[in-house]
């Protein structure tokens, strides 16, 4: 399991590549983080690093295909967390990433809350 340092949470690109590449999401768990991440390229084709917890009540959405689907309820959200079905109203929290020289930085804090 990962660990936040200095605020974000650091790994290798090679790390997690395959997997993105064979399965188009990464889900990433770490020591201080509020909850799950979901790694992805967006629709944009950019990494995106999504919150896997509904804005609904709280379960931990699955990739699939184009869409991040909540097993609980049906909600399903886009590829940038938007709201595609309720019944979740809100969107997956963002967390901003950068990649750099083969390391995905994810910052620690949320951009936009669910």
């Amino acid at each position: 399991m990962a660990q936040i340092q200095g605020g974000k949470l650091s790994l290798p690109y090679s790390e997690v590549a395959e997997s993105l590449d064979e399965h188009g999401a990464v889900r990433l768990r770490a020591d201080g983080l509020e909850e799950d991440l979901v790694l992805l390229r967006g629709e944009d084709g950019k990494l995106q690093v999504l919150g896997a917890t509904c804005s609904h009540l709280g379960c931990q959405v699955r990739p699939g295909g184009a869409f991040l689907v909540c097993p609980c309820h049906g909600s399903t959200f886009d590829l940038n967390g938007e709201v595609v079905r309720g019944p979740a109203q809100k969107p997956l929290n963002r967390y901003p990433v950068v990649l750099r020289a083969g390391i995905i930085d994810i910052i620690a804090t949320t951009i936009q809350k669910g």
